[in-house]
């Protein structure tokens, strides 16, 4: 049923988008939220989300921010395609520009509804580590992009759980131009360039069965089913 919505409601759209990601994602706990004040942007993230008929998740995302003092909404219609390689998530996205009403309409087929908060920082001079054990070389990266997002729960309030991305686009990109003769990367890069401590980081990352059940622990404790009148 869901796939035969989508199949007709997106007949039509033109503003259609693909793209790989590539990202390092991190799982922990805020204690002291008082920093995220020093967030470079911040937008609430309202996730409606279904499967195809063969499993592959997908979603209907509402983002919102202040712009200029002006609340911007979009809405946009989300599956990805896992291709991880041995440090980081990769995956080919693929996107769709849709409406209110999409979103209303994905939301009657829907098996699930996530909101979180997301405080995008941007770092500078952030120490990338190449290498493991003792053959390790460290690099500073001009700049590098962390996406902090805060699980919110049933009732709209922020919890101190959250996800981080940290984006490997650029970082890549300014490994190959000024590293061309790196052929394999094992890297790391810590979150000490953020202004707030993240309390006991788990790497989503060949996590081992009980970071994996802490991983889950906090999708199923935020993850409700969808309401009737999103």
């Amino acid at each position: 049923m869901l796939s035969k919505y989508i199949n007709l409601a997106i007949e039509d759209l033109v503003n259609t988008t693909s793209q790989l990601e590539r990202e390092i994602v991190i799982y922990g706990k805020i204690e002291d939220k008082t920093n995220l004040s020093k967030v470079t942007t911040k937008s609430k993230h309202h996730q409606v989300q279904g499967r195809f008929m063969g499993g592959q998740r997908c979603r209907v995302r509402k983002t919102t921010q202040t712009v200029n003092d002006t609340h911007v909404t979009d809405y946009t219609f989300t599956f990805k395609i896992r291709n991880d390689t041995l440090n980081y998530q990769s995956s080919m996205e693929y996107n769709a520009t849709v409406d209110k009403d999409f979103l209303l309409g994905f939301n009657k087929v829907a098996d699930s509804v996530i909101t979180k908060n997301r405080y995008t920082f941007n770092s500078s001079e952030v120490t990338l580590t190449l290498g493991t054990g003792e053959d390790t070389t460290d690099i500073i990266i001009p700049s590098v992009v962390y996406e902090v997002d805060v699980f919110v729960d049933n009732e709209g309030k922020e919890s101190n759980w959250c996800k981080v991305d940290i984006e490997v686009d650029s970082v890549l990109d300014y490994l190959s131009l000024n590293y061309p003769d790196i052929d394999t990367v094992k890297f790391t890069i810590g979150l000490s360039n953020l202004p707030i401590d993240i309390i006991d980081p788990i790497v989503d990352m060949n996590p081992t069965d009980e970071e994996r059940e802490m991983i889950d622990n906090i999708w199923d404790k935020y993850t409700y089913p969808p309401s009737t009148d999103d």
